[in-house]
């Protein structure tokens, strides 16, 4: 008898044990309320970026969709909106949407941005508009398309095949290809303040540039 009981014992802590493994795993997270696109403000879209990083892939592309759909309503005001409020949020979007192979949507967006959400403008144009504010003249538009472009860059530019991802922006934003993988900074600011061979006015040019060097800082497009 003394083996039997044995192998019933053995059998019963291995049953017990696996009841015990079962019942202290953790939860599944719940799913993350994501509300309508309208109710999406620039500081409802802040919030829900936090929750990109380390998401599972559907439901990241969740939380993408609904942060694509806000920025698609009006991209020029939201990432204004967005770029006053901190960069942060920018930065896990664009990152997001790299990782997720939206790359072709990242330029569609950047383009409606440069040319203030009308698609028919002028870039130069809508980057030029001005208001003034303490004193001197405050290049919104123009500051904040520099921090969304340098984002975008650089998000690209840590991505595992960031060649296609420029050829790809570079479709988006309706200009040539980089030609020189070592001058991916230069290309990118160029391509995006230049219009038909025109520089963008050195007002909003410096506006600009400020924008996209702070965005670009350390990362790959600077080397």
């Amino acid at each position: 008898m003394l083996p039997y009981r044995r192998l019933v014992i053995g059998s019963g802590a291995l049953v017990l044990a696996l009841a015990l493994a079962l019942f202290s795993r953790s939860p599944a997270p719940s799913m993350l309320a994501i509300p309508d696109t309208a109710a999406i403000t620039p500081q409802v879209f802040s919030q829900l970026a936090t929750h990109l990083e380390g998401q599972r892939p559907a439901e990241r592309d969740r939380l993408l969709d609904a942060l694509q759909a806000a920025i698609d309503r009006d991209p020029a005001q939201m990432i204004d909106a967005l770029d006053q409020s901190g960069g942060a949020a920018q930065k896990a979007y664009t990152i997001a949407m790299v990782a997720a192979d939206r790359t072709d949507t990242l330029g569609r967006q950047a383009y409606l941005v440069l040319s203030g959400g009308d698609p028919q403008a002028s870039p130069l144009t809508a980057l030029a508009v001005s208001e003034s504010r303490d004193g001197g003249l405050w290049y919104s538009l123009a500051d904040a398309a520099g921090t969304f472009i340098g984002e975008i860059g650089a998000a690209i530019g840590q991505a595992p095949e960031r060649g296609a991802g420029f050829l790809t922006l570079a479709t988006a934003l309706q200009t040539e290809p980089p030609h020189d993988q070592g001058r991916l900074y230069q290309w990118l600011f160029d391509a995006t303040t230049t219009h038909d061979g025109t520089r963008l006015q050195s007002g909003a040019l410096q506006a600009f540039g400020l924008s996209y060097d702070k965005a670009t800082q350390d990362s790959v497009l600077m080397r």
